[in-house]
Formats: C-alpha cells, sequence, structure tokens
C-alpha cells in the first residue's frame, strides 16, 4: 500500500546476504502484516460495489476463471499494492470478485472498479490491464494474462466465456461456455491480435521460413495446447533473432 515504502536499499545495507527476491517477498509480508493490521474494512481496496450472482447456472458450469471458487491473488487498484485476497475473475462479466469481511465480520462479495485496476495475479496467473488506449487498436482492451514475457516480445490471452440461454420446465438457466480466446503479441511496442500464422509472418517477415517449419514441426501441439505452441515459437524466434 503507498502509506508504507520500504526500500530495497535498506535491506541491501543490514542484510547484504539477502537477495533480490528475498527482499520482495519481505517486502510482501511488511504490506499483508499493515493490511492486517488496518483491517480491509479500512483499505482502499474495499471500494467496490457488492456483487451476486445474476442468474440460476446449469450444468454444473461457471463463468469464472479457472475455478468456481475464490483463490489466493495480489491486485494492484488505485495506485496501491494488496496481498493475500480472496478473488475471482469473471470472464463472461470481466470482473474482478472479491470476498471480504464487513464491520460486522459477515463475509461480503464486491466487484472493484475496472477503471482503478492495472494488474493482479490469480491462482498463480499474472495479468494487466491494457487500454485501447496502450494499444492503439479498438478491439484490444481488457485484462490479459502474461503466459510468455520477454525483453524482445511477450505474449499475452485474454480468456473468455460465453454463456447460453436454458428453459427448463419454465425457469431459465444459464451454461457458460469456453469461448475462443484471443491472442496477442507485443512487440517494439506495438500490439498485434495473433489469429493465423499470416499475422506471426507479418511482425517477423524476415523469418517466415522458420515460422513455416516450426508450424509444420509442432502441428500436434499446436492443435492441442495453442498457447504452448505459440511460447515455443516464441522461443525459437528469439533464438534466431540474438543470433
Amino acid at each position: 500500500m503507498k502509506n508504507i515504502f520500504v526500500s530495497p536499499i535498506i535491506f541491501l545495507v543490514f542484510f547484504p546476504f539477502l537477495s533480490f527476491s528475498q527482499i520482495q517477498n519481505i517486502e510482501q509480508d511488511i504490506y499483508t502484516m499493515f493490511d492486517e493490521i488496518v483491517g480491509i474494512d479500512n483499505a482502499g481496496i474495499n471500494n467496490g460495489i457488492e456483487y451476486k450472482e445474476k442468474y440460476r447456472v446449469a450444468n454444473k458450469s461457471h463463468s469464472y476463471f479457472n475455478s468456481p471458487y475464490f483463490l489466493v491473488g495480489t491486485i494492484e487498484y488505485d495506485g496501491e499494492l494488496y496481498f493475500n485476497l480472496n478473488m475471482k475473475y469473471n470472464l463472461h462479466e470481466q470482473e474482478i470478485i472479491l470476498k471480504v469481511k464487513s464491520r460486522n465480520s459477515s463475509e461480503v462479495r464486491i466487484k472493484l472498479f475496472k477503471d482503478k485496476i492495472k494488474s493482479f495475479t490469480i491462482g498463480g496467473h499474472r495479468f494487466v490491464k491494457i487500454s485501447s488506449i496502450d494499444s492503439n487498436i479498438d478491439n484490444i482492451f481488457g485484462f490479459y494474462e502474461v503466459t510468455y514475457s520477454d525483453p524482445l516480445f511477450s505474449l499475452l490471452i485474454k480468456h473468455k466465456k460465453s454463456k447460453k440461454d436454458l428453459h427448463q420446465n419454465g425457469i431459465m438457466f444459464v451454461e457458460y461456455v469456453n469461448a475462443k480466446n484471443e491472442y496477442i503479441i507485443l512487440f517494439k511496442g506495438n500490439y498485434k491480435e495473433i489469429k493465423s500464422k499470416k499475422d506471426i509472418i507479418y511482425l517477423f517477415p524476415n523469418l517466415k521460413e522458420m515460422i513455416n517449419n516450426v508450424y509444420k514441426k509442432k502441428k500436434s501441439l499446436r492443435r492441442t495446447n495453442y498457447n504452448q505452441f505459440l511460447t515455443e515459437l516464441l522461443q525459437e524466434l528469439k533464438l534466431t533473432m540474438l543470433k
């Protein structure tokens, strides 16, 4: 939280044997301890509106990322960092839901304001928010998982779910199903949506032959795990570009 600032330099002076990752963990513990002392009901992260499920859900489906249950996460919200939160990420509505305790100790679910969210991690998966101003492309905006990050380029995925309306005995239910994910490559400060091999060749025209070879060599992986395929393709592109 921005109410506390702990400089890594201080730790390096007094504890020179610590690595930078250890220092980051210590900082996180301090932030978490401060949140526990202050109380979540007094923290800025409580700045949201109460959330309730809108629909009866059929066939044990759900609208959330990875799990219908709350997962442990971290979020940068309104310029502050918060750790060890109970979070859900609603893919259909593109909303972040928190479970917090109110002043009377009852549990409350709140929906955060999207314009205040900069990034978050949930269940070990890191997401960043991209605006259409950042991307300079109207259809590239929202929350994207960073699945591969390198100084040369990054791979990002926008996970999606759609809903189908069902009627049973005069009662309406919805079923959530996985929708087609959106894949983005960030290269030289520009975002490019990847829909086919042509989009990758557009980014790396001098490596067309190598890209074609990877597509042939990893055909099975491309069909079963497109994210892993793109990650391995970018890794091979990097090795070639650094030669």
